[in-house]
This record gives C-alpha cells, structure tokens and sequence, in this order.
C-alpha cells in the first residue's frame, strides 16, 4: 500500500505520526511553522487549542495544538495496519 499523503517531509511524516498515536504538537516547542503550515493547508491537521506556557511583562506566551482529523486518521492507520500486515507475513 502507498502511503497516502505523498510529498510530505520526514518531519512532517514525524508529526503526523505522534498525532496518530494520540500526540499532540505543539506549534512553538516542537516545530517550525514551515513544518505545520503546509499540514495546515493541506488539511491534514487541524488546531484544536492552545496552552498558555507563560505570563510576563510582556504578556502571554501561547502555543497551539494540533490534531489529525478523524478522516485523516483513518486514512494513517489504515496505512500503518497494512504496513503492520506485511511485516507479520
């Protein structure tokens, strides 16, 4: 089976995999914007809310989560349970 989101980077292949086993990224502390965006774009993630990580004279420091959409998902462990299958024959 080919996996089904073809021309993404291994970083983004990375993150839509900590997303599928029930992850979240956090936009700030583990990746880049350019990473995400086009994730983003495609609609292969969503932002699902945001966390607070500092208060200080300068205000909020806020990041986003990310998560797959359920169709997504299902897409990805599809991929990975035929992948699985394979390895086991």
């Amino acid at each position: 089976m080919k996996y089904p989101f073809p021309k993404l980077t291994k970083k983004q292949r990375r993150t839509l995999d900590i997303l599928g086993c029930g992850g979240f990224v956090l936009s700030e502390t583990f990746q880049k914007p350019k990473h995400l965006l086009p994730l983003l774009e495609r609609g292969l993630i969503e932002v699902c809310g945001e966390k607070i990580i500092c208060i200080d004279a300068f205000g909020e420091v806020k990041v986003y989560e990310h998560q797959m959409p359920p169709a997504i998902h299902m897409q990805w462990c599809e991929y990975h349970a035929a992948q699985y299958e394979k390895e086991q024959k």
